[in-house]
Order: C-alpha cells, then sequence, then structure tokens
C-alpha cells in the first residue's frame, strides 16, 4: 500500500488533468497497484500530484462524477502508455536520463541541432534557402514578408526596405542562441541603413510571454567582425503551438537601403 509523507503536500486530478501536470512540471510517472486500483503519482518538490485508476467497477460514490466508461477508457490508456516506463528514478533528469542539476544543459530535449538557412535581401521568398539534410527538401517552416520604406508590405524587390524572416519551427525545442555572417560588402559601411533585429514569439503580446526582444536593431556597417552572435548562456524552452499559439517562433528583421540586394545567413544553436 502505498504511504506519502505527510509534509507533502497532496493534489489530486483525473486521470486526463494528471497527464497535463505531467507534461506541464516534467514530473518522473510513478504509480501503486493495489487489488483494486492504480494509484498513480509524480513528485514535483514539496508536493505530489496523483489520480487514481480503478482496475474493475468504480464504486458507486465516486461513479456519481467519474463513469466507468471514462474511468476503463483511461486504464487503457494508462496500461499502454504509461505504465511499462513508470516507476522510473525519482531524480530530475532529461528525457535520456541525464540528471539535470548541471549535467545536462537542457531541461526537456536531448540532442543539439545547428538549424542554418540563408536569404538574399530585396529578392523575395524564393531567395530562402531552408533544406533538410535528411529529406533533401524545404523544412517548410520559414516564411519571408516585405515590406517598403514606409512600412507598408510589398511584393516588389525593388521597393524593399525591410524584411521579415519568419521561423517557426514544427517541434518543441530549447534555444541557446545564435549568429548571423555578414556580408563584407555592408560591414565597414557608411549608410547607417543596414540593421538586425530579432523577436522571440512574436504574435504574443508580453503579458502572455511574447515580444521578446533578443536582440535590439543592431547597425551591421559598425560590427567590427565578420559575425554577429547572439548566446544566452542558458536554454529557454520555446513549445511549438502551444495551447494553439505561435509559441516558437523566432522573427529576424533585416532593414536595408531600398532594394538593396545582399546575402546573409542565420544560425539557430538549440536542442530537440
Amino acid at each position: 500500500m502505498l504511504t506519502l509523507a505527510p509534509s507533502l503536500t497532496q493534489r489530486a486530478w483525473t486521470w486526463v488533468s494528471f497527464k497535463d501536470i505531467v507534461v506541464l512540471k516534467y514530473l518522473q510517472v510513478q504509480y501503486d497497484e493495489e487489488v483494486d486500483r492504480y494509484v498513480v503519482f509524480g513528485y514535483d518538490g514539496p508536493e505530489v500530484h496523483l489520480c487514481v485508476i480503478w482496475k474493475d467497477d468504480v464504486p458507486p460514490a465516486i461513479a456519481l462524477t467519474y463513469t466507468q466508461e471514462q474511468n476503463d477508457a483511461d486504464k487503457a490508456d494508462f496500461e499502454a502508455n504509461y505504465k511499462p516506463t513508470a516507476n522510473g528514478q525519482v531524480e530530475p533528469k532529461s528525457k535520456d536520463g541525464r540528471r539535470t542539476v548541471r549535467d545536462s544543459v537542457a531541461n526537456r530535449t536531448n540532442h543539439f541541432k545547428l538549424r542554418v538557412y540563408s536569404f538574399t535581401t530585396a529578392a523575395g521568398s524564393g531567395s530562402i534557402h531552408n533544406v533538410n539534410p535528411v529529406t533533401d527538401a524545404d523544412y517548410g517552416d520559414c516564411t519571408l514578408t516585405m515590406f517598403d520604406a514606409t512600412g507598408s508590405v510589398t511584393t516588389d524587390p525593388a521597393l524593399a526596405a525591410k524584411e521579415w524572416l519568419d521561423l517557426m519551427p514544427h517541434y518543441d525545442y530549447e534555444i541557446i542562441g545564435g549568429y548571423m555572417d555578414i556580408p563584407d560588402a555592408v560591414k565597414n559601411g557608411a549608410t547607417n541603413q543596414w540593421f538586425v533585429s530579432v523577436i522571440g514569439v512574436p504574435d504574443l503580446p508580453p503579458q502572455m510571454y511574447g515580444s521578446i526582444d533578443y536582440i535590439s536593431e543592431a547597425n551591421l556597417e559598425l560590427i567590427t567582425t565578420t559575425r554577429i552572435v547572439s548566446d544566452g548562456r542558458a536554454v529557454s524552452f520555446l513549445p511549438y503551438n502551444y495551447g494553439g499559439y505561435p509559441t516558437n517562433k523566432m522573427r529576424f528583421i533585416i532593414k536595408h537601403p531600398v532594394g538593396a540586394q545582399q546575402r546573409f545567413q542565420f544560425y539557430l544553436e538549440h536542442f530537440v
């Protein structure tokens, strides 16, 4: 029989809600199998989150709010998708088993990935190179919008004075940082019209943890090297399409003289 320490705050959930908590708090799923039920739980510091799934008939008093049909569906889900991998070590770890105290940089992901993509200013979306080396096809997650000198959207490259290069990978990731190569023709220039900036999750307001100005406008003509680097020195988790919102989009903004064409290459360092 399961006995929980009285010092722990206990939070009880339905199985469906418990699964959401597991994802939100990255819990290690544990369970105790009794004669008539499963007690499924996960530790979150001083709290324990738990739910009960009945192995056979739901007690009449419980069935008033938790139907037999729902219980049976929950039991099938638990036994097929969670029970085989549950009851692992409780110590916080990343998905591949590394301790997250300091041995692992990433908290929720496993593998380092360097996404590289390039485009030419004032040349339209056809200039984007964004290829998956596994499939040899475009990733399909990068879009370009051109603006004229008045700030209006334009489809005429000759009128372009600014581009939004929006990258929204079709997966969750933890971002470390990134960098960009600067063309020699731009570096050491004197127009004061070449600028780069980066906004994280641009479609959501700050109160929803969006519109993060990762890089404020940097004058590319004043950069003394051939590369501009942004390193967070830690990871930030950006889930794909969380709650139906574009929660992992990154917007790279280039301002430039009207119609000026230069090639740029961006690098996104992240874990997947």
